[in-house]
């Protein structure tokens, strides 16, 4: 084999592919067979299969260490070259490498057939990126590891929650009417591997992911359980709602964050059309009074401070409105042109 490649084009496969080599071997398949240059790793588990057009080729292939390909290939810059040998891999590009060849191979799988959508690179990697925050990284509830993904009538719907707080996201696809349980760690790798313009394909078949673009296939098992109704959680009156600048209130938060403790939370006073942020712990005190509208009754309210501005972060808007039903029941956040929902459970606090 003997293929010249830029080395961002390079740099994008292997970061790809490395996010499902096999920790034991890591190793990758590198293919050349019609006018395609292809990357393949699995892990047994999780696979990927990205492509980036060369002319030429004729099914020839070879195996080498993934993480030292991808480490030569980085300290490239421009175009490189790639020739193979019966056992050796040579890279030149700053200077010239050789990567010993591998005689283990890749093992293949299987594509998913099944029930489909389809959805822009850039709609996915924005609505995963609103809701990341909320996916669990407890193993002892696999359930809310996942990211729940439903698609009905041309809307799809990413849900996550980890139990103290609930991030609800949906945007526009095309085609059926699916339901699937995906890893989080795996929506994970998909967003950071998609390209905005991309015309994403999502296949299922109840046991099974698969992520597909013009030059990409990513699959994966799915999550086996039930997850929440969160439809059931969301309060449906409440008594105080605030309308408010996200910037405003997110410096706030951020600035009083100085004083808190690791078990303190922040009070939030909703009175006389104002929000008064207020912290107190052994380390010090701090008060913010942050202008807003408010339509209810007044209020006293505590929250873990991460959980608010993990919300108020994602938010896209200028305005958020915030909705409060009580001082320890869920609170709702988002956008005052209601871009998403996120939920938050409140901390009892002393009144003073």
């Amino acid at each position: 084999m003997n293929v010249r490649i830029h080395s961002a084009d390079m740099n994008r496969m292997m970061k790809i592919a490395n996010q499902c080599v096999d920790k034991l071997s890591e190793n990758v398949e590198v293919i050349y067979d019609n006018n395609l240059l292809t990357v393949r790793s699995t892990n047994g588990v999780v696979s990927a299969v990205v492509s980036t057009p060369l002319l030429g080729g004729t099914g020839e292939s070879f195996c080498v260490d993934g993480a030292m390909l991808t480490r030569v290939c980085a300290a490239c810059k421009g175009e490189i070259e790639i020739s193979t040998s019966e056992k050796v891999c040579t890279i030149k590009g700053a200077g010239r490498t050789r990567i010993p060849i591998v005689t283990a191979k890749v093992k293949s799988f299987e594509p998913v057939t099944g029930q489909s959508i389809t959805i822009s690179g850039g709609d996915l990697s924005a609505c995963y990126g609103k809701i990341s925050y909320a996916v669990s990284t407890n193993p002892a509830r696999v359930t809310l590891t996942g990211v729940n993904l439903t698609a009905e009538n041309g809307t799809v719907n990413m849900t996550a929650l980890d139990g103290f707080q609930l991030a609800v996201e949906n945007t526009v696809c095309a085609g059926d009417n699916i339901s699937a349980l995906i890893p989080g760690t795996f929506m994970k790798m998909v967003a950071n591997s998609v390209m905005i313009d991309d015309t994403v394909k999502i296949t299922t078949d109840g046991k099974r992911i698969q992520i597909t673009t013009d030059d990409l296939m990513m699959n994966c098992p799915l999550l086996q359980g039930e997850f929440p109704d969160f439809n059931r959680m969301l309060p449906q009156e409440f008594k105080t709602e605030i309308l408010v600048n996200v910037a405003t209130l997110t410096e706030a938060l951020k600035s009083g964050s100085v004083v808190l403790s690791k078990d303190s939370a922040v009070m939030m006073i909703v009175e006389d059309e104002k929000v008064l942020i207020k912290n107190n712990s052994e380390h010090g005190e701090f008060e913010a009074d942050v202008p807003c509208e408010i339509q209810g009754v007044n209020m006293r309210i505590g929250f873990n401070e991460r959980y608010l501005l993990s919300a108020l972060n994602v938010i896209s808007e200028d305005e958020a409105v915030i909705k409060l039903s009580g001082t320890v029941t869920p609170v709702i956040v988002h956008g005052k042109g209601k871009d998403g929902i996120h939920l938050l459970l409140p901390v009892r606090i002393r009144v003073e």
